[in-house]
């Protein structure tokens, strides 16, 4: 998956290059601008307008195709059966890796 990805950046990036270096075209010094302008926005800056983004997108998608997505609201049904089934990761300060191993789990 890294592998793919970095090849389409790669690719997409060498493309953009060639575009921006050889041809004349009309906007070509504001398009860079602008490309270069959301690349010197750091990642922190965006962490809050993409959550906000991803935890309203069901309800987006909702309007838009008039289905119905439950993908947040499975997620959180997945984290608390886990949390009811196995006691969650943290259990009295300690890891509960050794759960449910079988007869050589080491005790806590």
């Amino acid at each position: 998956m890294a592998v793919s990805v970095t090849l389409g950046q790669v690719l997409t990036s060498s493309l953009a290059a060639f575009a921006f270096a050889r041809l004349r075209f009309p906007g070509r010094d504001k398009l860079f601008l602008g490309y270069l302008a959301t690349m010197m926005v750091p990642g922190e800056v965006t962490l809050i307008p993409v959550y906000i983004l991803f935890v309203k997108m069901p309800e987006l998608l909702n309007l838009l195709f008039r289905t119905e997505w439950k993908l947040i609201s499975t997620t959180h049904n997945l984290l608390k059966l886990a949390r009811r089934k196995c006691g969650g990761l943290w259990r009295s300060g300690k890891a509960n890796w050794n759960r449910g191993r079988g007869r050589g789990a080491r005790r806590s």
